[in-house]
């Protein structure tokens, strides 16, 4: 089981896929094991959630949304590969170890790729998905080279770490920056906290951090001409007044669009429609309600939590924030201080990052699973500590 883990997170870098395929193997395991033990999986903090989420995605499905059933099945049972992890006692911390230095490989292996695609064929594109693909598997190769820099306390890998933020950034994709800068943050932080020594390298770390960003502002902004730093560069100068039109094209329609889900959401609780306001409408059921989501998309993009809230209602609602709480909770529980903590951080911190990075998107994408999959893994080993402590 260990190395069907090991392998299922690996290869969410190299093929999707695959990746799914080998997540569908994990949650069958468990399923098998169910049968034969007649007892159900031990779960962690995020079963219940995960159980009320997917109940609320199904349930709305059915109701509102049945041809989209399918889509809700698969993508609900996907995420039981959380349940698959915790089983996958982990004995030591050489598992985690081993799996960061792969996906550190990854990372490097996939420059060329990366560079290839960008320059050649003028697309944002790794062997799979599109510039958000960039971003989210880029952010998950710099969390493990920003550990493993901790953990060796090499500046070669905070380099390395560098050339994946910057890859990161690339796309523009403002959500999974927005996310990754405040995981790295609250990380750096955290281990400042717990290695006063290190305050210096820390706040020069984090300075470094501020400097990159605001390079990749200036870059979009005054070399790429990408329209919605020009105009929030021109914001900034004064040359242009910060009003509803401005605020919507630099929230790319999300401001529009949280106004017209406010009024589907007003409408369900003036009319007292109470089984929208419980599951929702339905994954991309904003297609079918009045006002229609004004960038032409079936779901309002505009704030996560109220996009959800029409999709899954309130019970999916309280899912993610029980999900996001947490998350948080573990990681900091997380004694950084230690180096076999070091090696637990990337499986904690980018289902951090996923949190946050949902804040202004759609919260289910095809990076959920993995991100589940590696918190359970580090749960998982957490608990097992514990126990051989006791």
């Amino acid at each position: 089981m260990r190395l069907l883990l090991l392998l299922t997170v690996a290869s969410f870098p190299v093929s999707v896929t695959l990746h799914h395929g080998l997540v569908s193997l994990c949650v069958l395991i468990v399923l098998y094991n169910v049968f034969r033990e007649r007892k159900l999986p031990q779960g962690g903090l995020l079963a219940n959630p995960i159980h009320l989420f997917n109940f609320s995605t199904v349930a709305s499905a059915l109701l509102y949304m049945p041809e989209k059933i399918r889509e809700a099945l698969s993508s609900s049972f996907l995420r039981y590969g959380y349940l698959s992890s915790l089983r996958g006692e982990i004995r030591g911390p050489d598992f985690f170890h081993l799996l960061n230095r792969i996906l550190l490989l990854e990372g490097i292996l996939l420059l060329p790729v990366f560079a290839y695609n960008l320059f050649v064929m003028n697309r944002y594109k790794l062997l799979w998905g599109n510039m958000s693909k960039v971003a989210e598997i880029y952010a998950l190769f710099t969390l493990v080279s920003l550990s493993l820099a901790l953990y060796r306390r090499s500046w070669i890998y905070f380099l390395i770490s560098g050339v994946f933020f910057a890859v990161m950034m690339s796309p523009a994709r403002r959500a999974e920056i927005l996310g990754l800068v405040l995981t790295v943050f609250l990380i750096v932080a955290l281990y400042m906290k717990r290695n006063r020594a290190y305050l210096k390298q820390g706040m020069v770390f984090l300075a470094a951090v501020v400097v990159l960003l605001t390079g990749g502002f200036l870059y979009f902004a005054e070399h790429q001409k990408d329209p919605r730093f020009v105009l929030a560069l021109e914001v900034l100068k004064g040359q242009r007044e910060l009003n509803e039109e401005t605020l919507d094209r630099l929230s790319t329609t999300r401001w529009n669009n949280l106004k017209a889900s406010l009024v589907v959401v007003g409408r369900d609780f003036s009319e007292g429609n109470i089984v929208p306001l419980l599951v929702g409408h339905g994954i991309y059921g904003g297609g079918k309600l009045t006002p229609p989501p004004p960038n032409g998309l079936p779901y309002y993009e505009g704030i996560g939590i109220v996009l959800e809230f029409i999709q899954r209602g309130a019970l999916g609602v309280i899912a993610l924030i029980l999900i996001f709480l947490r998350s948080l909770k573990v990681l900091f529980s997380l004694d950084l201080g230690r180096r076999e903590s070091l090696m637990l951080l990337p499986f904690v911190s980018y289902m951090v990052f996923y949190n946050f990075s949902a804040v202004f998107t759609p919260y289910v994408n095809a990076t959920l699973p993995v991100a589940l999959l590696m918190f359970g893994l580090a749960e998982g080993y957490l608990r097992q500590s514990r126990e051989r402590r006791i």
